[in-house]
Formats: structure tokens, C-alpha cells, sequence
């Protein structure tokens, strides 16, 4: 139809390493429900996983109809720069954080949050679902519009080693009133261990310090004349920040204790070398609480 606009894409957007199989059954599992033509893969690869060639191999036995993706390149200091990688290097309109070892079950997902998504007026937003394995706020994967992403200046934020993606995420969501939940049934696979996790305590706090980054990042939304809804209900979401963002900081404070923290790493850390990649992204953080403690907070996206 004349004047018709065409339909908004959607990746689903998978980081995997060392687990090809697991890889493979989770994308074609997934594929089985979705329902869109322009639905695609992108899987995030590393040039150094030695079972990159098995990986490959699985993805190329995929139809070209299916549109899976490589995103392939250099093994990043953090898990988030592989989600960024697949969102620089493959266009679309959505994104969904998946992962090898989730799948999407329900019929008709890619369209279910597509139509979520079509009722944001400036398609800036978040679409949630799934139920987490274990008590969270959090849903286990949000697809990710490309306003909000250009917004913040990344998909995943790449400043962790692991973890806190989907939290940096979930808070500066809710922070602009824009988590969109919908009912799609996730299966989590296999969730036993955490790769990379080491010194908790240290990341949990590193992530409480650069609360006012994610701040500084949801008042500038708000304040955008593009963030379309009424002034009334800007400055509600403005005046709330204080509240959420101290509610926030006590959701996360169990992990800052060190008993805790001990138990949980004993318990799921994993391939946990403190090797240069560490070392340079642990660096790296040092740097960023430091810049936000001697000048004001960024008002805009601090860029990878």
C-alpha cells in the first residue's frame, strides 16, 4: 500500500562461546516459533574459541531462509561488546539479548514484541518476558529498540566482565517508564555457572558508583522533545528518581557483602583468570567511577 511504512525487524542477538551443540539447538528451537520474514540470528562469535569451527559449521547448516548471522571477531574485554559487535555489524530495528543456552518457546514471539513495540509512539522502550529460574525483578530477555540503544550508546553495556548487562539495562528502563512486559514462555537451559566471575564485591560496587551514569543517561531521555509523552508525567518520572535509585541501590547491596559474595562465587564462578583482558577492563572501571567522582555526571552515553 502507498505510503505504508515497512515492517520494523528484529534480531535476536546471541553471544556464545565454547558451547557449539548447546548453540545450535537453541537457535533452532527458537526459529521453530518465530513467524516474521525479516526475524533474524546474530550470533557473536570470538576468533579465538576453540570450538570456533564447530560453532561455524553448525551455523552454516542453517537454510538461508532461517537468516542466521555471525557477528565474528576479537575475544572483547567484556561479555556486553560481543551484544555490540552483532548490533554494529547487523542492521535491525529491535534487538533481544538472547543467549546459547535460552529459548523462546511461544509461536508468534518476534511478532508479540514487534506490536509491543509499535504501541511506543517514538519507539524508545524495552519489551520484557520471560521468568527468571530464580527470584528477580528482572525478566530473563528484553528486546531493545534502536532509538533507545543510539540513546544510551550501546545495546549491553560493556564496562562488566560479566553479569549486570540486563540490571544496567532493566534500571535506566524503568527509570523513563519504559519497560513493556509481555507473556512469552523462556526456557533456561543450563544456569549453573557464571564465566569469568571473580572479585564480586569489587563489580557489585563498581556497578552501585555508576548509578549516576544511568541517570544522567534516563533524565536526558526525558528530557528529549522526541521522548513523546506529557510534560506532567516527565516530571513525575523525574521526581521519582531518587526513590528508584535508592531502591535500586538496596536490591544490589547483598552482593557488596563479602560473606555473600564468597558464597556465591564458590558456588558459580567459572574460567575466572585475572588475565590482561581483565586486568585492562578492571582498569578501565577504575577510570570511569573516577571521571564521574571529580566532575559532573554524563549526560550522555559514555562510548565503548
Amino acid at each position: 500500500m502507498p505510503g505504508t511504512s515497512p515492517p520494523r525487524t528484529l534480531a535476536l542477538v546471541i553471544a556464545s562461546r565454547g558451547n557449539p551443540q548447546t548453540l545450535q539447538a537453541t537457535i533452532t528451537e527458537s526459529l521453530k516459533g518465530a513467524v516474521l520474514e525479516c526475524t533474524k540470528v546474530v550470533v557473536g562469535l570470538d576468533e579465538d574459541d576453540p570450538s570456533l569451527q564447530a560453532a561455524l559449521s553448525g551455523l552454516a547448516s542453517f537454510p538461508e531462509k532461517a537468516n542466521v548471522k555471525v557477528a565474528l571477531g576479537p575475544r572483547p574485554d567484556a561479555i556486553g561488546s560481543v551484544y555490540n559487535r552483532c548490533v554494529s555489524q547487523e542492521p535491525a530495528d529491535i534487538y533481544v539479548n538472547g543467549a546459547d543456552d535460552v529459548i523462546i518457546r511461544t509461536v508468534g514471539w518476534d511478532a508479540t514484541i514487534v506490536d509491543a513495540t509499535a504501541k511506543v509512539p517514538d519507539f524508545i522502550g524495552v519489551v520484557g518476558f520471560g521468568t527468571m529460574p530464580v527470584p528477580s525483578a528482572l525478566p530473563v530477555m528484553c528486546a531493545v529498540t534502536r532509538p533507545l540503544i543510539e540513546r544510551m550508546g550501546y545495546f549491553l553495556q560493556p564496562f562488566t566482565p560479566y553479569w549486570w548487562m540486563d540490571t544496567w539495562l532493566f534500571e535506566i528502563t524503568h527509570l523513563i517508564g519504559r519497560m513493556i512486559p509481555v507473556d512469552l514462555d523462556v526456557e533456561c537451559l543450563e544456569w549453573k555457572k557464571t564465566r569469568g566471575m571473580r572479585e564480586l564485591t569489587y563489580w557489585a560496587t563498581f556497578y552501585d558508583d555508576m548509578r549516576p551514569h544511568r541517570r544522567a543517561i534516563a533524565e536526558a531521555i526525558i528530557k528529549d522533545p522526541e521522548f513523546m509523552t506529557t510534560d506532567a508525567f516527565k516530571q513525575e518520572l523525574l521526581e521519582r528518581m531518587d526513590r528508584l535509585c535508592d531502591t535500586f541501590n538496596r536490591a544490589n547491596s547483598g552482593l557488596r557483602d563479602p560473606a555473600h559474595a564468597a558464597k556465591i562465587m564458590g558456588e558459580f564462578a567459572h574460567d575466572a583468570p585475572a588475565d590482561e583482558r581483565y586486568l585492562r577492563v578492571k582498569a578501565r572501571s577504575v577510570e570511569l567511577v573516577k571521571s564521574l567522582a571529580t566532575g559532573p555526571a554524563s549526560t550522555g552515553p559514555i562510548r565503548p
